[in-house]
């Protein structure tokens, strides 16, 4: 492993991460604008207070990376493997994200906000998303399973599919027009 260096402040932008590697290290309140992380491998780095804007993940390998108050807005993150990242301290929030395929299997999501994503058969199976949002997201196909979404807001979210038997959902919300999608495991018909 190589040596650690330590980045604070900076600014990368255009950086195509997968032919020349982004130097190991950590990287506090670093920007990077769209910035190429396709195949590029993130293992073991620690990103704090930074924002990554119009980035483009996939896959990338993130083994053991920490995610400290980390935005990403305006990204493409599609089969991206959460489940496998530093866990201590991890806080993100995602904006205008593409985040199909990802998993976020048993992962501390705690107010986690998600606006405008589309997450597509993202696996949630096993997380604690309490008190997080998701505004104008698409979940067609996400796993929710045994999850604690107790607080959720999932008002404005579309096509999600949860089953409350299987999850915390206490003092969650939904809208009345999305409730099919706590009822559609039950094969009735809901009509206007």
């Amino acid at each position: 492993m190589p040596q650690k260096s330590f980045y604070d402040d900076l600014e990368f932008t255009g950086k195509d991460f997968k032919n020349t590697p982004l130097p190991f290290g950590e990287y506090d309140g670093c920007v990077f604008l769209s910035c190429q992380f396709a195949a590029a491998d993130l293992s073991k780095f620690h990103f704090a207070d930074c924002s990554f804007k119009d980035c483009f993940f996939q896959p990338s390998s993130i083994a053991d990376t920490a995610f400290k108050s980390v935005s990403f807005n305006g990204c493409k993150i599609q089969g991206v493997d959460f489940e496998s990242v530093h866990p201590f301290l991890l806080q993100l929030s995602f904006e205008n994200c593409h985040l199909d395929y990802s998993n976020f299997r048993s992962l501390q999501l705690k107010s986690t906000e998600f606006v405008r994503c589309s997450l597509k058969e993202v696996d949630f199976t096993s997380s604690n998303l309490e008190n997080s949002s998701f505004v104008n997201c698409q979940l067609s196909n996400a796993i929710f399973e045994n999850c604690n979404l107790e607080n959720c807001d999932f008002r404005s979210a579309h096509d999600y599919a949860i089953r409350p038997e299987k999850n915390k959902i206490r003092n969650a919300h939904f809208s009345s027009e999305n409730l099919s999608g706590l009822l559609q495991h039950l094969q009735i018909k809901i009509e206007d």
